[in-house]
């Protein structure tokens, strides 16, 4: 029997030569302080205090002090109700940050959210300081231990550390995502922690950092399942640095079957322990999903997916409803957001940054090439998934790219301005000596730079404005009890969660989504059930007793104890075309221009292109119901509804009898380009019916039947003539039978505006929004138009002539009296108008006041305003009220 024995002396020499590594490293690791040149320095510790101190009372300054129109106020109603955040659901971010806001500390929810995203930014700067200092302090063996080195070289190294680390805290991405309730702070400093241990692993090869650095792994694929990417780039290093570790973690219990004798139980079988340790360790914080069941049976708030069981965690945490949004390179803009990656990198960094970074890739690469195949790995697998993935924030999966570039940045400057002028200086007097100077004082200045890059950002962060809150607000003031406020998008329904559940604000309303309405777990497990029927604010015993109500229902928590007896809220969410197919006696004669391709005449086609081909039969047959394919003439021709709009109008014929029913951004939604199913810059769908007319009551519209308002008077009138007041029949049960529903008729009256408020100066925002003045304010109006051009299906961008109508706007005052009277020409994207001047607010008397606005028709050209007032009013646009009060 032969064995492989490792020579005595030669095992000596590994023993002593690893000995005096980890000896040198840990000086390194620790901050020895140099001592062959004099002159007291900063200790490294001190400087990164301040560094973390300043950072995070510049997150503070900058914090924004209410909801924006985004994910955020969505995160902050699942962290204070404990819900389910949209996929991946980031548990350990909601536990933690519910924990967190139990701290006797000020400021609404969302602030202190804030606050603990600022300290996982802080923490993030703080790793890569730390690291950037490691890396570029260690020596290898065969050169001087960095104790040794010039004071002034470690002191340039400690400057540089701290401003690459500074410069993290302070790059765009990640100080707008600390400044809001987002989940990818902490992403960042879990992945910044990660790095910082893979860094000291490299520097120092105990196996035990490798046990450590699976903790904040584990944290982060607890918290965001894009850490997985680190795996692959960590498996990479391991290969580099411990291939052993790869195999022998398995084959450690039969080693002596396998070696065939203790004797061969050597040096290769050293750390079976740690991959062991390290998926236990990392693999105990992904526990945290099953908190999806706990909180889906739980919360009072939303618990999105409605995960139940095991099938629904996996399918949450891994983001199956937004595979479809994952192309590739399959994905049009794909290479485009890769050509983008260059401006990406000089916003956070500044062009001058490259330099260092390629000094710092190849430094790494060059001491450390472990550690380098680790840091580009994940820092290429970072970039593919950010350029690939198509929603509209794909930005933020470019945070542990950033984290990655400071660190890249850090040793390349740590590099270029202390080591470098170190081996170039020479011992006899030449301007060579001055080399360390000079490098010296170029990273101060590279740090008084990221100072006054922090004073400019910081300042511009500081005045941005919150209109997620300023909208919630409106909406909640603007709806009336017992309404259904139909709404689409993040940044409508959002700011609306966080309202209702956190603030407690429009709880006497409904808000619904109908975006999501075709999905189960939001229609039937979030609306109707925090809609019981018994909870009705339009039912008889509350309809005058609201405070009854709020008594009663006033808590989701009260009403989700109603568990039967069915919702006051009827959606549809059924086929759009079935039934009996009859053929019509006369066959129409119709265009079908989408949903009706002449290969759907094969019935092998239809099959597998049913969506291709909905619309196929429509001039030969009739449907039982057929809420999909409507005439349009704009389109000159049938075209398939979109689905969103078929939902909000089935919402508005099963409630516009019975309750108030507003809406905004559904049938007055603007998209762009591709984005548009209509294929053009201009509004995504079909106007509302024909039936139907919206009156815009500010943030909101009111949706009325026009035969309602078709006889109005609004500003032809001397005298206040308001609209009617909406009379409304018993509440139904159930929806309008399909069979039942009135057909969608095409809508010639365009709708023109989208939205409007008042503000006190010309220069206000719609954060400043206002309904009450004083005597003396200026009043201010300005005007969020809606539909600008005809749509033109024969023009390439389908956009046709302007819609250039005649606006009247007038304000009237307590007692009836009109005040003042305005024209205006519709069009552009905004307007302001000088409503009332300073001057004529001071002679205004206490009470409300009401404006009303009405197109007189479209506008000649060449028309002069002057002919708007001989005009008469066509159609109202806008009724909504104002007061003024004395101090």
């Amino acid at each position: 029997m032969s064995h492989n024995h490792t020579p005595r002396a030669t095992t000596r020499t590994r023993h002593e030569a690893v000995t005096v590594r980890s000896r040198e490293s840990t000086a390194a690791e620790t901050g020895a302080q140099p001592c062959s040149e004099g002159g007291a320095r900063i200790p490294f510790s001190v400087g990164l205090a301040v560094m973390a101190v300043t950072l995070f009372a510049t997150y503070l300054a900058t914090l924004s002090p209410g909801v924006t129109p985004s994910d955020g106020p969505e995160i902050a109603t699942a962290v204070v109700t404990l819900g389910v955040i949209h996929p991946t659901g980031y548990p350990l971010f909601t536990m933690l940050a519910h924990a967190f806001l139990q701290l006797p500390l000020p400021g609404e929810p969302v602030v202190r959210i804030e606050v603990f995203n600022s300290l996982w930014g802080t923490a993030a700067a703080v790793f890569v300081a730390m690291l950037v200092r490691r890396l570029a302090l260690f020596s290898r063996p065969g050169e001087a231990p960095p104790w040794h080195r010039p004071a002034a070289a470690v002191a340039t190294v400690d400057t540089v550390a701290l401003i690459a680390g500074f410069a993290l805290g302070i790059a765009p991405l990640l100080w707008d995502q600390v400044r809001i309730p987002e989940v990818y702070a902490m992403h960042a400093g879990l992945v910044a922690a990660a790095i910082y241990v893979w860094g000291r692993f490299e520097v120092t090869r105990r196996d035990r950092l490798i046990v450590l650095a699976a903790v904040p792994m584990g944290l982060g694929l607890a918290h965001h399942v894009t850490m997985v990417y680190m795996l692959p780039a960590a498996t990479l290093m391991l290969l580099w640095r411990r291939p052993h570790l790869l195999w022998n973690w398995v084959a450690w219990p039969v080693r002596f079957v396998v070696t065939r004798g203790a004797a061969a139980n050597g040096r290769k079988w050293r750390g079976w322990w740690v991959v062991w340790c390290g998926i236990v360790v990392g693999g105990l914080p992904l526990l945290c999903y099953a908190y999806f069941v706990w909180a889906n049976e739980h919360t009072t708030g939303v618990s999105w997916g409605g995960v139940k069981n095991w099938n629904g965690v996996y399918a949450h945490m891994t983001g199956r409803q937004y595979r479809m949004f994952m192309k590739g390179l399959e994905y049009d803009g794909f290479w485009g957001r890769v050509a983008s990656l260059t401006t990406w990198f000089n916003r956070q960094f500044r062009w001058f940054s490259v330099l260092p970074w390629l000094a710092g890739l190849l430094v790494v690469w060059r001491r450390y090439p472990g550690f380098g195949a680790f840091l580009t790995a994940y820092l290429l697998a970072n970039i593919y998934h950010a350029c690939q993935y198509s929603v509209s924030d794909y930005r933020n999966y470019h945070l542990p790219s950033v984290v990655v570039c400071a660190v890249l940045i850090g040793v390349g400057g740590a590099y270029l301005f202390a080591e470098l002028p170190q081996r170039f200086r020479a011992t006899t007097s030449s301007w060579r000596a001055w080399l360390p100077t000079i490098g010296r004082w170029l990273a101060i200045a590279a740090g008084v730079t990221a100072l006054v890059a922090a004073a400019q950002r910081g300042g511009n962060r500081r005045d941005r404005p919150v209109r997620g809150a300023a909208y919630a607000a409106a909406v909640s003031e603007e709806v009336p009890a017992g309404a259904v406020y139909l709404s689409l998008g993040d940044g409508n329904v959002f700011p609306m969660f966080y309202e209702q559940h956190v603030r407690g604000m429009g709880r006497e309303f409904a808000v619904v989504d109908v975006r999501m309405m075709h999905r189960t777990w939001y229609r039937r497990g979030y609306l109707l059930r925090r809609h019981p029927a018994a909870c009705d604010p339009r039912s008889p015993d509350y309809v005058n007793d609201l405070g009854r109500w709020f008594e009663d229902c006033g808590t989701y928590g009260q009403r989700l104890e109603h568990e039967s007896g069915g919702s006051w809220l009827k959606l549809d969410a059924g086929r759009s075309r079935g039934g009996k197919r009859v053929a019509r006696r006369v066959p129409l004669t119709h265009r079908i221009v989408t949903g009706g391709s002449k290969q759907c005449q094969d019935e092998a086609y239809r099959g597998e292109n049913r969506a291709k081909c909905l619309c196929w039969d429509y001039n030969e047959y009739r449907r039982g119901f057929d809420h999909a394919c409507v005439l349009s003439p704009e389109e000159q021709g049938v075209v398939r509804m979109h689905k969103q709009a078929m939902y909000a109008h089935r919402v508005v014929e099963d409630h516009i009898d019975e309750r108030p029913v507003y809406e905004l951004g559904v049938f007055t939604r603007w998209l762009d380009g591709k984005k548009n199913p209509r294929d053009w810059s201009g509004p995504a769908y079909q106007r509302i019916s024909g039936d139907y007319h919206l009156i815009n009551r500010g943030r909101t519209n009111e949706i009325f039947r026009w035969s309602e308002l078709e006889d109005a008077r609004t500003c032809d009138a001397t005298t206040l003539e308001a609209l009617p007041a909406r009379r409304y029949g018993p509440v139904r049960k159930k929806s309008v039978p399909a069979r039942s529903r009135a057909e969608y008729r095409p809508n010639p009256r365009p709708q023109l505006l989208k939205l409007s408020y008042l503000t006190k100066s010309k220069e206000a925002r719609a954060d400043d929004g206002i309904r009450e003045f004083s005597p003396g304010d200026e009043a201010w109006m300005e005007f969020g138009w809606f539909e600008r051009n005809k749509y033109n299906a024969k023009r390439r961008g389908k956009s046709g002539g302007r819609l250039r109508h005649g606006l009247k706007v007038c304000v009237y005052g307590p007692d009836g009296a009109s005040i003042v009277r305005h024209v205006v020409v519709t069009g552009g994207k905004r307007k302001r108008l000088a409503l009332l001047s300073a001057e004529e607010t001071s002679t205004l008397a206490p009470g409300r006041y009401t404006v009303q606005a009405c197109t007189t028709g479209p506008l000649p050209k060449k028309a002069a305003l002057s002919e708007v007032n001989d005009r008469g009013c066509v159609f109202p646009m806008l009724e909504h009220t104002f007061d003024v009060v004395t101090d």
